[in-house]
């Protein structure tokens, strides 16, 4: 327990949370793949998503990826939305 302190204190060591047990991140998943999200670890893409009414526990399917891999559309509720593979990364997901 000290050593992993310790390890934290000098950013060799990510804190748990930051990492849910189950999961992967969006950025990651392919075109066609359906999930549920998981975790936002990124306070300000959370805020974002939350002002555009997407939350975690939201069912989503990826439906699109432009050629070069960035943006991703992702289709949620009744909403298509696009999101760069930045803040994709932020948004940890379970796949269904």
């Amino acid at each position: 327990m000290v050593y992993a302190q310790m390890m934290l204190q000098h950013n060799q060591l990510e804190p748990a949370a930051s990492q849910p047990e189950a999961g992967i991140r969006l950025s990651r998943v392919t075109k066609g793949a359906a999930g549920r999200i998981v975790h936002i670890d990124d306070p300000e893409v959370r805020i974002a998503l939350l002002r555009m009414g997407v939350s975690e526990g939201d069912v989503f399917r990826v439906t699109d990826i432009a050629p070069l891999g960035d943006p991703m559309a992702i289709a949620l509720q009744h909403t298509k939305l696009f999101l760069r593979k930045r803040n994709a990364a932020h948004i940890w997901i379970s796949l269904q």
